[in-house]
This record gives structure tokens, C-alpha cells and sequence, in this order.
């Protein structure tokens, strides 16, 4: 385990919240008769997503 100073720390959450998005907007554009993940990941990931935001 290692400290981040508060820049890196900074700079960490911003990346969180850039993959978060990334990863809702890969799944919205699933195919819902092809759906290669469980029911209910992309709300989940919108919950997440929220999260990092607030």
C-alpha cells in the first residue's frame, strides 16, 4: 500500500469517473436479445456512476 499525494489523488478519481462513463456508454449500446451481461449491469453502473459524481 502506498499514499497518493492530493494531486494523484485528485487525478485518480478523475480517471474513475472518465472509466465509469466509458463503461455506461459501452453498455447502452447492448443488444437486449444479445445481452452479454446479467440483467441489470447497466443500472448498476449508472448507481456507480453517480456515486463518483456526487
Amino acid at each position: 500500500m502506498f499514499d497518493l499525494t492530493p494531486e494523484e489523488h485528485t487525478h485518480l478519481r478523475e480517471c474513475r469517473r472518465l472509466l465509469a462513463l466509458t463503461w455506461l456508454f459501452i453498455l447502452s449500446f447492448e443488444d437486449p436479445a444479445h445481452r452479454r451481461n446479467p440483467p441489470g449491469t447497466a443500472e448498476r453502473q449508472a448507481g456507480r456512476l453517480r456515486e463518483l459524481l456526487g
